[in-house]
């Protein structure tokens, strides 16, 4: 099979893919606007400035060359690994800033309390503070 007058190259194409695989995967989530089943292809094609028949006669011609089109598909699934990895450190380092944040020090009362005001200054805020009875 000849290749197309216009091919799309084969890093093109694996980038392509993987955005395309994305888009699929995007699909059944909602949106901002809280949609779903939303068509992301189109900002695919859009992105990579192709449009559907471009990219079908590419696809076909890859496809007719089974080796190659193999080993664009291996490095498609080891750039979403990647992608995934990279998306699950991130996660976990956001989750592990939160639990911080979420865990009370180890201060006493009095010391809570000035942590709290000394926060609260600096932020702008003020704080109403009542009178205990015992401290005087």
């Amino acid at each position: 099979m000849d290749p197309p007058k216009n091919l799309i190259s084969k890093e093109k194409m694996i980038s392509i893919f993987v955005d395309l695989h994305l888009a699929q995967a995007g699909k059944n989530v909602k949106n901002l606007q809280e949609k779903r089943d939303e068509n992301y292809f189109q900002l695919v094609y859009d992105k990579y400035q192709i449009d559907t028949i471009r990219f079908k006669e590419s696809n076909n011609y890859y496809a007719s060359l089974i080796d190659e089109y193999h080993a664009m598909f291996v490095e498609v699934e080891n750039r979403l690994t990647k992608l995934q990895e990279s998306y699950m450190d991130e996660r976990e380092k956001e989750d592990s800033l939160k639990n911080e944040e979420r865990r009370a020090p180890d201060l006493t009362p009095r010391e809570s309390i000035k942590e709290r005001m000394k926060n609260r200054e600096n932020t702008n805020e003020k704080i109403l503070l009542k009178k205990d009875s015992l401290i005087q």
